[in-house]
């Protein structure tokens, strides 16, 4: 939220060639991106939560069924606008987000999503429309990417939601060791604030935490980490609860691996 991460190159590369393929009878005077809607019917997610070289399944129907659906305004230029519609059928809710899109004249598009919608980051994301579906590809450059593919299929404006939504999570390594390492770095920070604190109150550092030491609590699945105090200064590393990762961290003129940079946290 596993296969390997697909490279967005190869990625579009696959993509164009199976565009080739499918378009080979294509006639002129498709429906385009611009002025039409497209219901999502099945979308990958990248997903720390689910073991590696594994995936999850999950189908939208019935009560859980959710209708996201793109409804594209008129084109200017290249640029279309549109709006990324989120119906919750069971709760009676929806939510609406802006969404920017491009389409050249041979279906290549991007388009990109704003935060809250599908992700909890801005996703730009780029594709092609074979007839009547819509296929786009994330972006993995981006480390916060946690979307893999979405495709959507054309409907007309106000068609009911009689289909069900298919949500493939996929374990992803890379993105795992992302999310971990962000976490401990995190943590690596605060923990100068901590030590800082303690100076300012004791004149020392300080290799202690908790009552008597340093004001410091780990994240949820993060370990303390172990201080060494220095000559003028001190040293730290952290691990996750798995020892899958190990940050490190120094103020002064001792380093310790990976950390190469004072005050600058540094995983392996």
């Amino acid at each position: 939220m596993n296969a390997p991460v697909i490279r967005i190159a190869v990625a579009r590369s696959a993509l164009g060639a199976l565009a080739v393929l499918l378009c080979l009878g294509c006639r002129p005077g498709k429906p385009g991106l611009a002025g039409n809607s497209w219901r999502l019917e099945r979308m990958v997610r990248l997903s720390f939560d689910v073991p590696i070289h594994s995936t999850r399944t999950q189908r939208l129907a019935g009560d859980s069924l959710v209708d996201i659906r793109l409804v594209m305004g008129a084109a200017s230029g290249n640029q279309i606008p549109g709006t990324l519609v989120i119906t919750k059928h069971a709760k009676h809710e929806t939510q609406t987000f802006e969404v920017n899109a491009t389409e050249s004249v041979d279906g290549q598009m991007t388009v990109t999503l704003p935060p809250g919608a599908l992700t909890s980051e801005r996703a730009g994301m780029e594709g092609r429309r074979l007839d009547e579906r819509l296929i786009l590809l994330g972006d993995h450059s981006a480390a916060e990417s946690y979307l893999d593919s979405l495709v959507f299929r054309r409907v007309e404006a106000g068609a009911a939601a009689d289909s069900e939504v298919t949500v493939v999570e996929r374990g992803d390594s890379l993105l795992r060791a992302t999310v971990l390492a962000s976490a401990l770095k995190s943590d690596l920070r605060n923990l100068i604030v901590a030590e800082e604190a303690y100076f300012a109150d004791n004149i020392r550092y300080t290799a202690r935490s908790g009552p008597g030491g340093l004001n410091f609590y780990a994240s949820s699945g993060n370990m303390l980490p172990i201080v060494t105090l220095t000559k003028d200064g001190w040293a730290a590393t952290m691990s996750n609860t798995s020892r899958t990762m190990t940050c490190a961290i120094y103020v002064g003129s001792t380093s310790i691996a990976p950390a190469t940079k004072e005050g600058e946290p540094k995983c392996q």
